[in-house]
């Protein structure tokens, strides 16, 4: 079946073919890299003659590594250039190439096969090519045994996964399984013979699948849903809660759709959308799915299980109008198109538009815009706050003009942000998040759900449940077991039991839902303290603190506009300014009559002597005293933090101008070598290009070298510095130029290395570095 390998000397071998089918199966293999110089039929036909030789070896003379040669010596030749390969080595030098003589002869015949192998080797073994075909046989019931087993699990033996005991490594099978690349390719060769259907990425087994979901729709009857496909490169098995999904109203609330990785093995991704429950007060998986891919193709099978699952008239009407609230998604394309795809065939008959039922992330949005606000290169730091200013106006503009303008002011002052820019303002991705494009339907557009929070949350709780990067048929298990628990939850609340301490009625959750969103803003201690005593100390003066209350918010939500928002935050700080001190004037009148209050308390009846008043006045003056003393010493925080905050303001431009002073430094520098090095160069082009004089004696040539000067544009001058420096008489008659069309041609770059490097042998490198 298979010859000795690295036989050397005169060898013979006899071995037995392989019978495979109708066929007989030798492997000629022995190791050594060996031509084949012909081969032709014997035995009438009924066998076959081989004849190689060797190729000889590659070695490195440094570190004395024997490396296999090339497939023909063309390709060895070209091999041996590339230098040594080894990490312990990596010599640029070429390798040697040792020659061999040894020729071999191979015989197949009657099943049989005859190894002639003639000479001895001038070259040490090297490392084998293929593996022996007695253990890639040996290798097919280890694969077929652990059939998602990684190679390098088949390498070691064992893994945490699908465990041996003991250990049984395939490189015990073969010395080439050592290499983990050759393990991994036997075993995808296994897989397509044997007609094993893998995932590209993983090579996770989807053999017997159909059986491991049969077994889980038993233990958890209505999970699966329809859709289901299980393709190479197309797999979306869509799954959900039926406890849960019968309480979808999709006209409440839009979907939150989102995706994560690190659920299931490499290649294998969860879908997940939610929606938010008044009943439990939170966000609950409605639908599920696990995907092999990203793409458009993915997303639309998804959504189209999604619609098929709740059926057509949950999301339109008859009449073509929605019936759903929408979905919140990140802005990915894939995800996008996918929806729209789906929902268009879907709902052919809709006559809402796909695109106005898609809403993307805010957080996303704030997310980027925090990203490129931190990024130096684009935006300064001193006007961070700046351009986190102008993204908000781009947010909340409420017409195209006003989009338009901003969009423009932001690549105007900021021209680092065009890319940034100009992906956000595309109509597709713009039409998701900017209220100005008018694209979203109304309700979803002014909605309160606005991230896709709610379906990272579950996937951030998922993630504390189940065991990460494990197989698909490990983990839904898991999945299922958390979706029946929610589904749980959903009953305990009928019965209106509470699913932990601290829970908010379910009475009570229609009116927090309602609860408008309020901006927290910075109020001293003092202010408080002021309105604290004024609610309780003013009951003579009949004041309205929830309609004030409710001013407030009213002209909070007013200041949303893009034109105010500047005027109106000034005027709010004037404001809360002006009411501080009010306050602060007011508590201290307040403090004093208390005092004199409490004092007159304790004063004894009318019949005490005067002392006693005299005392209880200064009583009194002193302790009017101590409380002026008292709101001295309390500071204003208001005033504290803007001190703070100028302080701050005063540092970042102290450091700015410090910066700016060593930037115009090193520029200074830079154009101050910069200059030197021009003067440098024109004086030397000067120097060489002056005609110059000998002693008072114009250098006279010959006309026929002049003209041949004139053709190739050198002067036949030769400068006084470098006739001294080479020490050449100053008679006319001697010189009888710079070029000699007798010489070599080279003798102005000689000249030049002497002049510069006191040897005329560097001519090469100045000629060079000047061409």
């Amino acid at each position: 079946m298979s010859f000795t390998k690295f036989p050397n000397g005169d060898y013979h071998q006899e071995t037995t073919l392989l019978q495979e089918g109708e066929n007989l199966v030798c492997d000629m293999d022995i190791g050594w890299q060996l031509f084949r110089d012909n081969q032709y039929k014997i035995d009438n036909g009924r066998g076959l003659s081989v004849n190689k030789h060797c190729l000889g070896a590659l070695r490195c003379e440094e570190c004395k590594t024997t490396f296999r040669p090339a497939s023909n010596e063309h390709a060895t030749e070209s091999k041996a250039i590339g230098g040594c390969k080894t990490k312990k080595c990596g010599s640029p030098n070429a390798l040697t190439i040792i020659g061999c003589s040894v020729t071999v002869n191979i015989k197949l015949l009657q099943g049989k096969g005859f190894l002639k192998h003639t000479g001895t080797h001038t070259h040490d073994q090297f490392e084998p090519l293929h593996c022996t075909i007695k253990g890639l046989r040996a290798l097919v019931p280890r694969v077929q045994e652990f059939i998602g087993e990684t190679p390098k699990g088949l390498q070691v033996g064992t893994s945490a996964v699908r465990p041996q005991h003991p250990p049984r490594p395939v490189r015990e099978l073969d010395q080439n399984f050592q290499h983990l690349g050759k393990v991994g390719y036997a075993r995808r060769v296994i897989f397509k013979n044997h007609g094993i259907r893998t995932s590209k990425k993983t090579g996770a087994s989807v053999e017997g699948l159909l059986d491991n979901l049969k077994t889980l729709e038993e233990s958890y009857p209505g999970y699966f849903q329809r859709g289901m496909e299980i393709l190479p490169g197309m797999t979306c098995i869509p799954f959900c809660c039926p406890d849960i999904s019968s309480r979808v109203d999709f006209s409440a609330n839009p979907m939150v759709t989102d995706v994560t990785f690190g659920c299931f093995q490499d290649g294998f991704y969860l879908c997940t959308t939610t929606m938010f429950f008044q009943e439990l007060g939170k966000y609950s998986v409605i639908y599920q799915a696990v995907l092999d891919g990203q793409s458009s193709t993915h997303f639309q099978a998804y959504f189209m299980a999604l619609f098929r699952t709740f059926g057509m008239y949950d999301f339109v009407n008859t009449n073509g109008t929605s019936n759903f609230s929408g979905m919140v998604v990140d802005f990915s394309a894939a995800q996008r198109a996918g929806f729209i795809a789906a929902f268009e065939e879907s709902f052919p008959f809709a006559r809402v538009p796909a695109r106005s039922l898609l809403k993307g992330c805010y957080f996303h949005y704030q997310q980027s815009v925090e990203r490129v606000s931190k990024n130096g290169a684009v935006v300064d730091h001193e006007r961070r706050d700046e351009f986190i200013d102008y993204t908000h106006l781009l947010y909340t503009a409420m017409t195209m003009t006003i989009f338009q303008n901003t969009a423009n002011m932001i690549l105007k002052e900021f021209p680092g942000v065009k890319n940034w820019i100009n992906w956000w303002t595309q109509p597709m991705n713009a039409a998701m998040i900017f209220r100005s494009h008018e694209v979203l339907q109304p309700e979803l557009q002014d909605h309160r759900i606005r991230t896709s929070n709610g379906t990272e949350s579950f996937h951030r709780d998922l993630y504390r449940i189940v065991q990460t990067k494990q197989s698909i048929l490990d983990t839904l298990p898991h999945i299922f077991s958390y979706l029946k628990n929610d589904a749980a939850n959903f009953e305990r609340v009928d019965k209106g039991f509470q699913i932990n301490y601290n829970t908010t009625p379910r009475c009570n959750l229609e009116a927090t839902w309602q609860k408008k969103r309020t901006v927290k803003k910075l109020r001293s201690t003092n202010s408080k303290n002021n309105n604290k005593n004024n609610n309780n100390n003013s009951n003579g003066n009949n004041i309205d603190h929830d309609n004030h209350d409710n001013n407030d918010n009213s002209s909070n939500s007013n200041s949303k506009s893009m034109d105010n928002t500047a005027t109106i935050g000034h005027e709010n700080n004037n404001k809360s300014k002006m009411e501080t001190d009010s306050d602060n004037d007011m508590d201290n009148e307040q403090l004093l009559k208390e005092a004199v209050q409490n004092k007159n308390k304790k004063i004894p009846d009318e019949n005490q002597n005067q002392d006693s008043d005299d005392g209880q006045e200064d009583g009194i003056i002193k302790e009017r005293k101590q409380i002026k003393e008292k709101t001295k010493e309390v500071p204003n925080e208001d005033a504290a933090v803007e001190k703070k905050r100028e302080e701050a303001r005063n540092r970042r431009n102290t450091l700015a101008k410090k910066r700016e002073v060593a930037r115009n430094k090193v520029k200074e520098a830079a154009k101050a070598k910069s200059r030197a090095r021009l003067k440098k160069r024109r004086h030397q082009r000067d120097s060489f290009s002056s005609s110059s004089n000998i002693e008072g004696q114009v250098v006279v040539q010959d006309p026929e070298i002049e003209k041949l000067f004139r053709e190739i544009s050198l002067l036949p001058r030769c400068p006084d510095d470098l006739l001294r420096r080479l020490n050449f008489p100053s008679e006319a008659s001697v010189i009888s130029g710079l070029y000699n069309p007798a010489s070599d041609g080279n003798c102005g770059w000689r000249a030049a290395a002497y002049n510069l490097y006191g040897d005329e042998s560097a001519w090469k490198k100045i000629k060079e570095g000047m061409e």
